[in-house]
């Protein structure tokens, strides 16, 4: 039987969006700003914790989430941080105010692959359903993102690990999405820019995988994890497609 593609998942960062300078610089002035809102309310806190504590925190976690690939969100880790320095008495609202102080210095980041829309808006047209699975410790992070440049129309269905629990390549990140499409995996096609990630995880679950390599930053990969296709830009999914269609 003619495998048919009739449902195609994406992954976000560095995929359809980019990070614009590096990743750790731009968080640790983030960090920085989410420090001074929480100093500006509480001056007491600079006593039992610095802005480098906070980083060196959430990069501890970072470390742990690769290996267990469970998603806490940042709002939770950042608040056992302070609560770990005996720091209990910042309420919620104000902590939720710091991280969105934080995530607004890294929105300005990300930028929009220049052919991202265009691609979009083709699959669209040839009738497949879209999806879209991100590794990402703040859904509402995401969701303004994805706001911000104007994806949201193209999805039927978006999914981040934050709100998941999980992250990729967990499969219940991808069951979640099979779910929802109510069909068989062979028929859904997953593409992003990590092999560990989102190439681990459709194979794992049966789904056709599509490594972009454009930004991809594995240079030592497993290579026992493969792809079955790879392509340098969005725009070489249609011709992937045309083949599948000529079956």
């Amino acid at each position: 039987m003619k495998q048919m593609i009739q449902v195609i998942l994406f992954d976000l960062g560095n995929t359809l969006i980019y990070s614009i300078n590096p990743w750790d610089r731009v968080l640790y002035s983030a960090m920085q700003e989410f420090y001074n809102e929480l100093i500006c309310s509480y001056p007491s806190i600079s006593k039992k914790i610095t802005a480098k504590d906070l980083h060196g925190c959430l990069y501890q976690y970072y470390d742990q989430r690769k290996i267990d690939l469970i998603e806490i969100n940042s709002f939770n880790i950042l608040k056992t941080c302070l609560q770990a320095k005996e720091i209990t008495t910042v309420p919620e609202t104000i902590i939720r105010r710091a991280l969105n102080t934080l995530y607004s210095v890294t929105q300005l980041n990300w930028s929009i692959e220049i052919d991202a829309l265009p691609i979009l808006a083709e699959l669209k047209n040839r009738g497949y359903s879209l999806g879209l699975l991100s590794n990402a410790a703040d859904d509402h992070d995401v969701q303004q993102l994805i706001d911000q440049w104007k994806l949201r129309p193209y999805f039927n269905f978006i999914l981040t690990s934050a709100d998941c629990g999980y992250r990729k390549p967990h499969p219940l990140m991808f069951q979640k999405a099979i779910s929802y499409f109510n069909i068989d995996p062979p028929n859904m096609m997953m593409i992003g820019d990590t092999i560990s990630a989102d190439i681990l995880g459709a194979n794992q679950m049966d789904i056709f995988s599509v490594w972009i390599t454009r930004r991809s930053q594995n240079p030592n990969f497993d290579l026992s994890i493969k792809p079955d296709a790879t392509i340098d830009n969005l725009g070489e999914i249609l011709n992937l497609l045309d083949k599948f269609e000529e079956g």
